[in-house]
């Protein structure tokens, strides 16, 4: 399920999204085996990063909100994913700075490719400045 939402922000989206765990599949495995496939996804590619929102040393609502902050991707062309498994629903969001990770970014950043240069050759950091 994808959800929209309007905040009052100068520049950025947060995607919420949500899905129910195969049957029989317990939260602590499930949670386990998405760190896993979102560490081999995006193995080796520093433009991501990913959390998960299932701390064992009990994440409050607080830290959730850091983690899930504009302001920590607003001013570069990074995406920050975090997941939580809550009984038998897992929730994934995903922020990004549409001004910097929009098309003209992806277009540097195929181009880097293209000449063998790291995918975050000149994509300026200029992480916070929401």
């Amino acid at each position: 399920m994808f959800s929209t939402h309007l905040i009052n922000v100068r520049r950025g989206i947060v995607s919420g999204l949500y899905a129910r765990l195969a049957k029989g599949v317990a939260p602590a495995t499930a949670a386990a085996q998405i760190a896993a496939a979102f560490a081999k996804a995006y193995e080796g590619y520093p433009l991501v990063r990913v959390s998960s929102l299932n701390a064992t040393s009990g994440l409050n609502a607080m830290t959730e909100r850091q983690t899930l902050s504009l302001k920590k991707v607003a001013g570069s062309a990074r995406t920050h994913i975090a997941f939580k498994v809550v009984g038998d629903k897992v929730y994934v969001y995903s922020l990004i700075d549409n001004l910097l990770k929009g098309a003209a970014s992806q277009a540097v950043e195929n181009f880097n490719h293209l000449i063998d240069l790291p995918a975050h050759t000149s994509l300026t950091e200029l992480e916070g400045l929401l």
